[in-house]
């Protein structure tokens, strides 16, 4: 039997790794348990910042789904290298710690998909977990945005693209989302980024129940859109490390620009 890994892993001690090397600009605590007894981990910048904007991120609801996890190490390094202070993140790296411990790919993990069981009453015990502490969270800052980090089918290769909300859902908040993701994009530029970089979900799934994004959008009334980015190749382009990083360093920088045009 072979195994062959589509892209980099990215699990507890590449985690504990990006922490001694951000210097404790990150804040490590364990807001609950998985199914399975695992912690479930959330970093953060600031605990209490209520006059500050803050943004919420969470990666591997699906568990074999690395490249989002090596993106946001980029983020989440490019914040601490530059020693930012004017957002509260908080986020939950290893969401799906089961899934990425068993080395499960992708989606549908027993009993239930993550990113489908955001409704009431959530489906995963994890998805509670998570939903609990964006309500901290909520309260301990000024809520700006969510984000999800992803990858796509492995046969996708065109670059990063972003799922917002559909036109046809909410027309205001499509409008909003799209033009946080143009701001994005420009920072991201032409080599990375997919020539259909705006997408809204329209496939059919077998979980027709609420994702992270319509838990945000419909209890915190804020933008929240995915970010895919591809396994091993970006069209003719084969992904390093540091090709993930420089997307997520590229987003932070996004992000930013965001939060000084809003100022």
């Amino acid at each position: 039997m072979f195994e062959i890994a589509l892209c980099y892993p990215y699990g507890i001690n590449e985690l504990e790794n990006f922490l001694k090397d951000t210097n404790n600009y990150w804040k490590k605590d364990v807001i609950g348990v998985s199914q399975e007894e695992r912690e479930i981990i959330r970093l953060s910048n600031f605990y209490n910042e209520p006059t500050k904007k803050g943004i919420y991120l969470i990666a591997r609801q699906h568990s074999g789904e690395t490249p989002g996890s090596w993106v946001l190490d980029g983020f989440l390094r490019c914040l601490a290298e530059i020693n930012y202070k004017d957002l509260v993140v908080w986020v939950v790296p290893l969401s799906n710690i089961d899934g990425i411990e068993n080395g499960f790919y992708g989606k549908d993990n027993f009993p239930y998909d993550l990113n489908r069981a955001w409704g009431n009453p959530p489906m995963r015990h994890e998805t509670l977990v998570i939903q609990r502490d964006i309500m901290r969270w909520k309260d301990r800052c000024k809520p700006f945005l969510a984000i999800d980090f992803h990858a796509p089918g492995a046969c996708e290769r065109d670059g990063t693209y972003f799922y917002i909300i559909s036109i046809e859902k909410n027309k205001r908040m499509h409008e909003v989302e799209k033009n946080m993701v143009e701001k994005i994009v420009r920072q991201i530029g032409e080599k990375y980024i997919s020539k259909n970089y705006v997408k809204s979900i329209n496939y059919k799934s077998r979980w027709e129940t609420p994702h992270f994004a319509d838990f945000i959008r419909d209890n915190l009334k804020i933008p929240s859109f995915s970010i895919e980015t591809p396994y091993s190749l970006c069209r003719e382009l084969l992904m390093k490390k540091d090709d993930y990083r420089k997307i997520g360093e590229k987003i932070a920088m996004g992000i930013i620009d965001i939060l000084k045009f809003k100022k």
